[in-house]
């Protein structure tokens, strides 16, 4: 498999909920890099905030959205950057304001058509299963060209930038497919799994496709699964006891008191231990790899 640069008119759009303080975005670090891959035209970078708690709010929305499609029209590709907050136990995704509380819309409406969406949000739409059903469903009927978000419960996206910018470089200015680029970025910022697992979302010979990147570490991620730093049942802080046999691996609490006296009438409990399995079907990575640490990708 080979790159060209192969950049092509390129748009760079960041929509988001105009509370948010944008200033220091992804979109313009990534809008930095990319504009100097264009010195004879052929690029735009352009924000829109939105509060669509109100139909006064909506209405200046949809003018200003209406006349900013209009400018899109000479970019055969368009990379769109949605910043929103997202409901914790729901999932859903908040749109503005309404008397003083928080509108959530259970679809994403303003997906461009055969663009790459990014999506600046907490990991909340992903982890909900009837949420990211709606993510799907957005994904079916608004056709972008691909998908990106994070599964990370509160998304730092400080975080996610030096991951996104290696995405774009393949896909937008090498030319490399969504799926192969997002392994790419992986040699380089393989650390990012600790904070947060990739979904990507795109399409392939007519067909939706939903990858997950999800990182693992012996010590303290194993198989994707979160290992508590402390022992819920003793409470000391201390390293696990890990042994493994083929794809599953053990641990037990190594403090030699963990359940004593805890169980009923003052008996003795068998220390904490936890067994994680490699989930189904998953793919071991070699994209950045590390001693102890891999991604595994799962479809």
């Amino acid at each position: 498999m080979t790159s060209q640069v192969a950049y092509l008119p390129t748009a760079l759009l960041h929509l988001h909920l105009e509370t948010l303080e944008v200033a220091h975005s992804q979109g313009n670090m990534l809008h930095s890099f990319l504009q100097s891959y264009f010195p004879q035209g052929g690029y735009n970078f352009s924000q829109l905030g939105f509060n669509l708690g109100t139909p006064e709010s909506m209405e200046l929305y949809e003018k200003a959205a209406s006349n900013l499609a209009k400018t899109l029209s000479p970019y055969s590709r368009v990379v769109l950057f949605l910043t929103i907050h997202s409901n914790e136990e729901r999932g859903d995704l908040f749109a503005g304001f309404l008397h003083g509380q928080q509108v959530a819309s259970k679809v994403l409406e303003d997906i461009i058509k055969g663009a790459d969406i990014i999506l600046n949000v907490c990991g909340s739409v992903v982890n909900m299963e009837k949420s990211f059903h709606h993510v799907k469903k957005a994904a079916q009927i608004f056709n972008p060209r691909s998908m990106i978000l994070f599964d990370a419960p509160h998304l730092q996206p400080a975080a996610t930038g030096p991951y996104l910018h290696s995405h774009l470089d393949n896909t937008i200015i090498q030319g490399y497919d969504v799926s192969s680029a997002a392994l790419f970025a992986l040699h380089d910022f393989a650390m990012l799994g600790r904070h947060s697992n990739i979904v990507l979302i795109f399409w392939k010979s007519g067909d939706i496709v939903v990858e997950k990147l999800v990182w693992t570490d012996k010590n303290i991620r194993p198989w994707g699964n979160y290992l508590p730093v402390q022992c819920p049942q003793c409470g000391t802080m201390q390293k696990w006891v890990g042994g493994s046999a083929n794809k599953t691996l053990s641990y037990e609490c190594k403090y030699v008191d963990c359940g004593k006296n805890m169980g009923p009438d003052g008996t003795s409990l068998p220390p904490q231990s936890y067994t994680f399995t490699m989930p189904k079907g998953a793919q071991q990575l070699n994209q950045g790899k590390k001693e102890g640490s891999s991604w595994l990708k799962l479809t």
